[in-house]
């Protein structure tokens, strides 16, 4: 069995986290003439972050502040900077970028850097538990990518966990977001010429959730520490939840070190798992990291070679229809090579679409009637067998259309709300729309207000895993509304439409 540091088997010491800034007392201030702080978007041990107005440019951004109690340890300053250094040197699509990094009198070190739509994967998984596997794959790829990046520059990260990860919205990508790593503050590097190496490098640094042995063990840390920093999220999203856990950080970092990992498909949620995956998982939890695969390239290799056989797997339990599923992997691909505005998508066979409406924006929906101005987008007799369905996530788009069609119904499909009220000034009102509940920008409950007060009047379905009684109430005041289960129900809303009363046309 291997020994812990003295410290952490003597003392049994929880994280600590900074006290709070006064947020009531640097809101409203500018620094350096530019970014004028509004709002706490977020808050860390390490720093609050904030939303910032430029005062030149029409943009907002995200200001990270770090904490005063931090700011007077020259150690804690210098993982600042090279939180910014990090970030800067490694400059990927899927990493955080820095834009302005300073010291300003009033508020101390600050970083600027976009502010990211969307949420971050544990704001994800607290509403979901666990994801669809298009969404598990999307994150694998895309978070190995970055952090292949990075550590070809000499960089690790030593803090992944799902709070790191960010689903930033992208209409533009297949799953209709793609990831961001962000939080480099903890990383290891290889010094910069002229630099010399962290003085507190032999510290236990990390997130006790995700801390793979080495960091625990203070031994030197190379790439494989993300490896397992990465299988601790991936074994998050898939079970919904955390390889070890315990009441205390010190003993989570003995769990790291001494114990083994339960199987991810020996979890309820993970009953569907293959062996190859559970072997993936396991080896990228490996306490030795000689165990584990040796690089993310590696990690992304052996996926590839699994990939096919895993989402069969899902579909089998998730899906009635697997062979749908396989389709729309292959039509990820070709809707990124054939790639129509988004609602542009489909159109009815027996109609000639008008030129297409510019897209609304959100802030357009105050122009908007409040009340349907005209019966124009009630569904008649024309409308029979017509559906349409509005999700940014363009692998459940293109299963929702398979799924549809194959039952008989004509299918049209939009990536938003704002595209889903073009698309219905251009066309016949279809029967039923099916409508994502947690879209990033226009959510399902603002665009359900928007089409009603647009002038839709059919029914709605909505595909969500939000079904609290408040929500429902909310909806049911809008007209009529079912609720469909994502990942578990989507094969069922041909059904839930006959249940409506309405008709396919095959």
């Amino acid at each position: 069995m291997t020994d812990l540091p003295q410290e952490l088997m003597s003392t049994a010491q929880t994280t600590v986290l900074t006290p709070e800034q006064d947020a009531e007392r640097v809101l409203g201030h500018v620094i350096e003439d530019r970014y004028k702080l509004v709002a706490v978007i977020g808050r860390g041990g390490f720093g609050t972050v904030y939303r910032a107005e430029h005062q030149r440019l029409p943009r907002d951004f995200a200001v990270k502040i770090l904490h005063a109690a931090r700011a007077v340890d020259a150690r804690q300053v210098e993982r600042f900077r090279q939180e910014v250094r990090a970030a800067a040197v490694v400059r990927h699509p899927y990493v955080v970028e820095v834009i302005d990094y300073g010291h300003d009198p009033a508020v101390g070190h600050f970083i600027v850097m976009p502010l990211l739509e969307g949420f971050s994967l544990l704001e994800r998984l607290g509403r979901e538990m666990v994801l669809p596997i298009v969404d598990f794959d999307t994150v694998l790829v895309q978070s190995a990518a970055a952090l292949g990046a990075a550590h070809a520059l000499g960089i690790v990260h030593c803090d992944i966990k799902s709070e790191n990860v960010h689903l930033v919205r992208d209409p533009s990508a297949p799953a209709g977001f793609h990831v961001c790593i962000l939080d480099f503050g903890v990383a290891r590097a290889r010094p910069l010429p002229g630099e010399t190496a962290l003085p507190d490098a032999s510290r236990v640094v990390g997130t006790a959730l995700s801390m793979s042995p080495e960091q625990v063990l203070r031994q030197d840390v190379d790439a494989r520490a993300d490896v397992y920093g990465l299988g601790v999220v991936l074994y998050e999203m898939l079970t919904g939840n955390l390889p070890f856990i315990a009441d205390k950080s010190v003993e989570m970092m003995r769990m790291h070190v001494q114990d083994a990992v339960r199987r991810p498909s020996s979890h309820a949620k993970g009953s569907w798992i293959p062996p190859v995956l559970d072997q993936l998982i396991v080896s990228m939890l490996a306490k030795s990291r000689e165990d584990r695969p040796q690089s993310m390239a590696d990690v992304v290799e052996l996926w590839e070679a699994m990939r096919a056989e895993v989402h069969d797997a899902w579909a089998a339990v998730h899906l009635t229809d697997v062979a749908a599923h396989r389709a729309s992997r292959t039509m990820r691909s070709a809707e990124l090579t054939l790639r129509l505005t988004p609602h542009e998508d489909v159109t009815w066979a027996d109609e000639t679409p008008s030129l297409r409406s510019k897209a609304l924006k959100p802030a357009d929906l105050a122009t908007q009637p409040s009340q349907p101005s005209n019966g124009m987008l009630r569904p008649n007799a024309s409308s029979s067998g017509r559906v349409l369905v509005i999700d940014d996530d363009e692998s459940i788009r293109s299963l929702l259309r398979l799924i549809l069609q194959n039952a008989g119904w004509n299918c049209a499909t939009v990536s938003s709300g704002a595209a889903a009220l073009a698309w219905l000034r251009d066309h016949k009102a279809p029967a039923a729309v099916v409508l994502d509940m947690l879209m990033p920008g226009m959510d399902g409950m603002h665009a359900l207000r928007a089409m009603r007060a647009q002038g839709y009047a059919g029914p709605v379905v909505f595909c969500t895993s939000v079904q609290s009684d408040a929500v429902r109430s909310q909806v049911a005041m809008q007209g009529d509304e079912r609720f469909v289960t994502k990942g578990r129900e989507l094969h069922t809303i041909p059904q839930v439409l006959v249940d409506l009363g309405l008709t396919p046309e095959g």
